[in-house]
């Protein structure tokens, strides 16, 4: 893995963008509809198996993060505070790389791209056991 720095400006089409957008309306809308949240379905894997789903926990952890509550999501689901803290450095990245005009990005390997994609199994494998354990 090498970090590499590009002297090209960062386009408005980088993906870091789209998630800084999304990140942002998914915030306004769930602080702005929050009493409706009691209205959704419970999830049908935890109603047919009583195992919760891997995604389990996660309406509850976006709520505690809006809140400021970053260790009370974090215990309501792990992977999903991470996901959105790689989500936001992201994010980051690309406001940062438009203020400087440059682009960061890392560039992976082969055997890189391979141990990323099983780091990403064992994270979700290891997030499920622990909701299923925490009985979340």
């Amino acid at each position: 893995m090498q970090l590499s720095v590009d002297r090209d400006k960062l386009s408005w089409n980088d993906p870091g963008w789209a998630l800084m957008l999304i990140g942002a309306a998914a915030a306004l809308v769930f602080i702005y509809l929050r009493p409706l949240v009691s209205l959704l379905p419970n999830c049908a894997f935890h109603s047919f198996t009583g195992f919760p789903c891997p995604t389990c926990g996660s309406t509850r952890a976006f709520s505690a993060l809006i809140d400021g509550e970053l260790f009370g999501a974090f215990r309501l689901q792990p992977l999903f505070v991470v996901a959105c803290i790689i989500c936001a450095a992201f994010a980051f990245r690309s406001l940062l790389s438009k203020l400087i005009g440059k682009r960061f990005f890392f560039e992976l390997t082969e055997q890189d791209r391979f141990l990323v994609r099983c780091a990403l199994i064992a994270s979700i494998v290891i997030n499920w056991v622990y909701l299923v354990k925490a009985g979340i």
